[in-house]
């Protein structure tokens, strides 16, 4: 199965997004952008079929997607995502130890269960220091 990356992101007023392992590593990049009260944050997937966009309420984002979902996707259960803000939603599928993210437009982003349960959990785990730091 080919590569695929869960990135968590804060896009600033910009609109040139930034990897949150960047904003832990840059001190001055925090500053300069006010990721807390400036930045809008989200989930890319990333990979063949994608990229995968998810920007919505952020408490929101993280308590669907990186707080329930890994638990979900390594117990074999599929995840809905219903946006707050629109009336449309992102699917997880998960069949046979792959899970299978659906976008609009047709995009379709596979990566085994695990992976995806690991890659949520790793970026709730940036998103956790990146508090920190702020």
């Amino acid at each position: 199965m080919p590569d695929v990356d869960i990135i968590l992101y804060f896009t600033p007023p910009d609109g040139n997004y930034v990897e949150a392992s960047v904003l832990i590593e840059d001190a001055a990049l925090r500053a300069r952008l006010n990721v807390a009260e400036d930045c809008v944050g989200g989930i890319a997937i990333e990979g063949p079929g994608g990229p995968i966009f998810i920007e919505d309420d952020f408490d929101h984002v993280v308590r669907v997607l990186l707080d329930q979902a890994p638990d979900e996707i390594e117990a074999g259960k599929s995840v809905r995502f219903d946006y707050h803000y629109e009336e449309t939603w992102i699917d997880i599928e998960v069949s046979d130890g792959t899970a299978t993210f659906l976008g609009e437009g047709g995009k379709r982003v596979a990566m085994p269960a695990a992976e995806a349960a690991t890659a949520l959990r790793a970026a709730r785990d940036e998103l956790t220091r990146l508090n920190a730091l702020l």
